[in-house]
């Protein structure tokens, strides 16, 4: 009679269950905690700069004044840029949206918010927004801004909190995805070394936490990502697993 033999994998994969239940918990926790960490710095360095910039705004820009839907300033525009972003706040448009170049900006005109990031470009009509903050008319200058800024502080640290706990599950649900495509992958490559889909998920889900600094390691040097992430991050997870994988099978 013929008798079933196992796999030579199967304790292997049979025991995998734990390390890949360790493997989700400690994605859940760690991606938000990478994103945590320099998201505080740069809240903190944001509300500083805040502050710093509204106790000079006066010395070098006009008010700014939002009415009925309509912005308007004087003739010293609020025009700032570096190697990566932009904001000009320009109503007369007497700087062109062609003279703006940085892969980031923010362009207000009289009646419309335009914002580009790494990935898209939206634009706003400002009564809309006004009427969606419930403002009828808002004043840009030193003494408001520091109104403003001392009255909503934990206001803005609390959004900023929540802009990086979304930002935090959209990653872990894009390493999640990632991580089915590329341990299916890995499970065909490494097959001779009895490395089962399951063996192969846990090790691709933890080497997708890693990408999560990497890519703050980018936007630290400007290094525009983008749309190309969808192909770099799953590419990264793999060549990290792959690696991890031969040599603890060696």
């Amino acid at each position: 009679m013929k008798t079933f033999e196992a796999p030579a994998d199967v304790p292997e994969t049979a025991g995998s269950g734990g390390s890949l239940l360790v493997a989700v918990l400690a994605t859940c926790l760690l991606v938000p905690l990478l994103n945590a960490l320099p998201g505080s710095v740069i809240t903190w360095r944001a509300h500083n700069r805040l502050v710093a910039e509204s106790a000079s705004y006066d010395q070098s820009f006009d008010p700014i004044v939002v009415e009925h839907g309509v912005v308007s300033a004087g003739p010293r525009i609020v025009y700032q840029a570096d190697p990566r972003q932009t904001l000009l706040v320009d109503p007369a448009e007497t700087v062109p949206d062609s003279e703006v170049t940085t892969p980031e900006f923010v362009i207000v005109r009289s009646t419309t918010i335009t914002r580009k990031d790494a990935v898209r470009t939206q634009s706003w009509q400002v009564s809309e927004l006004m009427n969606l903050l419930g403002l009828t008319s808002v004043t840009i200058d030193s003494a408001h801004m520091a109104e403003a800024l001392n009255a909503y502080r934990w206001h803005f640290y609390g959004f900023m909190a929540l802009v990086y706990l979304i930002q935090s599950i959209r990653d872990i649900v894009f390493i999640g995805l990632y991580a089915l495509g590329v341990a299916a992958l890995l499970a065909l490559a490494l097959r001779g070394r009895g490395v089962s889909f399951r063996a192969a998920l846990g090790p691709t889900l933890l080497a997708g936490v890693v990408t999560v600094p990497m890519s703050w390691a980018c936007w630290a040097v400007s290094l525009p990502v983008g749309w190309i992430g969808f192909l770099v991050w799953p590419c990264t997870m793999f060549a990290i697993s792959v690696t991890w994988l031969v040599l603890t099978r060696r």
